[in-house]
């Protein structure tokens, strides 16, 4: 079923996309969204906001989607996760595209469950998550059979006009805790991660007089030095190279404004083999030699 062009309101709601599929009332709170089953046009690509949780799971093909500004590239066993109010707008979507949406209240979600505070204080949905949550094989066919089957059971209650809400609660909490577990495990890995930025970053500021090598970061670190390289680029956008050579700039320019301080023992501090080399360094990565910022070039 396709959606007609403008009927999608700025501001939509899961009743306003039910109307739009011609879906029946359901369970308040809560829908399912098969791109092979309801077709969309342009009017997706208008920006737009919910009032609704939105999971969505790409089976096959790729898609862009813009969320609140940021910009997320998701292709098959990805998952990503959009909280209500949250500004979003399809920026690209590949022909063969397959992906499953489940969208659901706060409400819905809080009466699934043993909760016993927001939905937003949940660590599956607090705003420092990680939207964007890449699935192994076993967990998104775990994931996708279960939206699969409550999307079975509304669509059975649209035909018989009666859902089974007992069955459709439980198999729902059985998606958000999977969600739950799959977001964990990426949150250690990540979490992992940020420990190693943040021990180069202390050993870099320990060390970076005396050592220059990625090799020395890296060995203290236990990881090799290429992979240390692709996490800070990743993470920051720079290189452990990068950083080094950032840090060293920045502590001699700091050096330089010491104007009792030749620039042969800035070099000697800086632990350069003599005065030319550290001069040639300086000029290769500001494009002014130390005499030059000393005098107020920059």
């Amino acid at each position: 079923m396709k959606i007609p062009e403008k009927s999608l309101p700025s501001n939509l709601e899961i009743p306003h996309l039910r109307g739009a599929l011609g879906l029946g009332d359901a369970l308040p709170g809560l829908m399912v969204f098969d791109s092979s089953v309801h077709l969309f046009d342009n009017s997706w690509k208008r920006p737009f906001r919910s009032a609704h949780y939105s999971i969505i799971l790409v089976e096959k093909g790729e898609m862009q989607i813009k969320v609140n500004l940021q910009n997320h590239t998701l292709n098959e066993g990805n998952l990503l996760i959009i909280p209500p109010s949250a500004i979003r707008e399809l920026s690209w979507v590949e022909n063969s595209i397959h992906f499953l949406s489940l969208l659901f209240s706060a409400d819905f979600i809080l009466a699934s469950g043993n909760y016993t505070k927001s939905v937003a204080q949940l660590p599956l949905f607090q705003s420092d998550v990680q939207p964007v949550i890449s699935l192994c094989s076993d967990e998104r066919t775990i994931v996708s059979r279960m939206i699969e089957l409550i999307h079975l059971l509304l669509i059975r209650q649209n035909a018989t006009h009666k859902v089974n809400e007992e069955l459709v609660r439980p198999i729902f909490q059985a998606v958000i805790s999977q969600v739950g577990l799959c977001y964990e495990e990426q949150r250690k890995l990540s979490t992992s991660n940020s420990s190693i930025v943040h021990q180069f970053f202390d050993l870099l500021v320990s060390h970076y007089k005396t050592e220059r090598n990625v090799s020395f970061y890296a060995d203290k670190l236990g990881i090799h030095e290429k992979y240390l390289s692709q996490l800070l680029k990743q993470k920051t956008g720079h290189t452990a190279r990068g950083f080094i050579i950032q840090m060293v700039i920045l502590e001699a320019k700091v050096l330089l404004d010491y104007l009792n301080l030749t620039i042969s023992n800035l070099a000697d501090q800086l632990h350069f083999q003599n005065q030319f080399r550290f001069s040639r360094f300086f000029k290769k990565y500001t494009l002014l030699s130390p005499t030059e910022y000393r005098n107020g070039s920059a």
